[in-house]
């Protein structure tokens, strides 16, 4: 069968839970779990963590580079909310922690990565009361938030330092809707709120629809209560007009999405054409369960299972009354998410854009969840199917994210290897000292040089294990210079 009619049976069958889910009546079967607070926040963030450790070993990669070199030069964090000339993003929340980790670990990556794992554990966990607020029964709001802490897309979405934009959209809109008052909606009780969704709307532009998903949830999900959700829903979709009306002075226009460049065609060319392109390839079953593609038939066996998955669910719960509940919710939440970046479709074999499914993969761990605690004949075993579906994506994400530590590895390599290959083509030619830092270099050429003679810094190679780029090495190597000779900045 092709991936166009996998899709469209994948499709027909979420489209009967929905129409189903207008006709339910019984309240929906939920995922047995103890009323503990803690514990329902403690298990997707434990679960986060465990499944994106591996990404602490990492260097910068990419654009990390640049965003360290854009931002950090800057006076102060404030500065950066003023765009860069020719900059197509308004994105200042990010960009502060980038202006920071240029101060406090321009060269080593691990506190960058690990400021990622906490902040996705820490999205992870408030997923819950967020996905609660949407109408979510306790057990499957759970569930949902783990399976979304080990989801393929996620790791591969906080493996790349850059991908902190995408985090704290998906954690800052994840706040405003765990935020929103359950009574009168005054405009006390929707300060927090109102606050939460603009530093998501300032984090990244997959963020824009929130205002339509805090009217849903205002509502419940339900037709009855349209009229409260717009209520609710109109401050949000007021400030998300001011952020876009502030895009026009600072970044002369809309900006991204809305111009041809490398890699990231125009929004309005390629809304559609995106997303067809995908189903014709890839959605929206092997979202469920993205597989990278490395090449082989082992390949072929994994991506046939895992696009069939979504079909096996549909087939044991998609009749139940939990997954007509929990199914619409869901839905929204993914269509929502990737609507602003539809144009990106599709993520491609090698999971390039993965990120685009980082908030959406919440909705379709909620429609997976409740699809399982749907599963009546299960009973308590139910969880263990979670479980199972719980591992299998931690052993695709592993699988996934080889790739990752191959680019890692051959960054590390590369630097590592180039001091001695320079060592062995000086060798014989001229006398040839190693040092171990600037500072020792520094002090061997201050004893090795002739009273009046000349110490030259004159690199052969880059040098990533030691400095961001050739200015700080260049700024490093004076300070030291100016040291001996007891003058600072000389």
């Amino acid at each position: 069968m092709s991936p166009l009619a996998r899709n469209l049976v994948v499709l027909a069958g979420l489209a009967l839970v929905l129409v189903a889910a207008c006709a339910r009546r019984r309240r929906p079967r939920d995922l047995p779990f103890p009323r503990s607070r803690a514990l329902a926040a403690l298990l997707p963030a434990v679960t986060a963590i465990v499944a994106t450790a591996p990404t602490l070993a990492l260097p910068y990669l990419g654009d990390d580079v640049i965003l360290l070199e854009q931002h950090g030069p800057k006076p102060t964090p404030f500065h950066v909310w003023r765009p860069d000339e020719g900059e197509d993003f308004l994105r200042p929340v990010a960009w502060m922690a980038w202006w920071l980790y240029d101060r406090v670990a321009p060269v080593d990556a691990t506190l960058a990565h690990a400021v990622s794992v906490a902040l996705f554990a820490a999205v992870a966990a408030v997923a819950v009361p967020a996905l609660r607020r949407c109408g979510a029964p306790r057990g499957v709001a759970v569930a949902s938030a783990t399976l979304f802490a080990a989801h393929p897309a996620a790791l591969e979405t906080v493996a790349w330092v850059t991908n902190l934009y995408s985090v704290l959209s998906c954690g800052f809109s994840l706040l405003a809707l765990a935020a929103l008052p359950f009574g009168r909606a005054t405009p006390r009780r929707l300060a927090a709120p109102l606050v939460f969704a603009l530093l998501a709307f300032l984090s990244k532009e997959d963020s824009y629809l929130l205002p339509v998903l805090i009217a849903a949830a205002a509502a419940r999900f339900r037709l009855r209560g349209i009229g409260r959700g717009l209520r609710v829903g109109a401050p949000f979709a007021v400030l998300l007009a001011a952020v876009v009306a502030a895009r026009f002075p600072l970044l002369h226009g809309f900006g991204a999405g809305t111009k041809p460049s490398v890699g990231a065609p125009p929004i309005v060319g390629n809304a559609l054409s995106g997303p067809w392109t995908a189903l014709r390839t890839e959605a929206p079953a092997a979202y469920v369960l993205p597989v990278r593609r490395f090449g082989g038939e082992a390949d072929a066996a994994w991506m046939h299972a895992a696009a069939w998955l979504p079909a096996l669910l549909l087939l044991l719960g998609g009749a139940s009354g939990a997954a007509r509940r929990g199914a619409p919710i869901g839905v929204a939440i993914a269509g929502l998410g990737l609507a602003p970046t539809s144009s990106q479709l599709p993520v491609g074999p090698t999971l390039a854009l993965a990120r685009e499914l980082f908030t959406p993969a919440l909705g379709i761990a909620l429609v997976v969840a409740s699809l399982l605690a749907g599963v009546a004949w299960l009973g308590r075993a139910r969880w263990l199917a979670v479980a199972a579906l719980l591992f299998a994506s931690w052993a695709v994400g592993r699988r996934n994210f080889a790739a990752w530590e191959r680019a890692g590895a051959s960054v590390n390599a590369a630097v590592a290897s180039a001091a001695p290959l320079v060592r062995d083509a000086l060798e014989g030619l001229l006398p040839v000292v190693t040092a171990s830092s600037m500072k020792e270099a520094v002090a061997q050429g201050y004893h090795a040089a002739a009273p009046d003679g000349v110490v030259l810094l004159a690199p052969a190679c880059a040098s990533f294990d030691w400095f961001r780029d050739y200015a700080e090495r260049g700024r490093v190597f004076k300070e030291e210079v100016a040291k001996l000779r007891g003058v600072r900045g000389g």
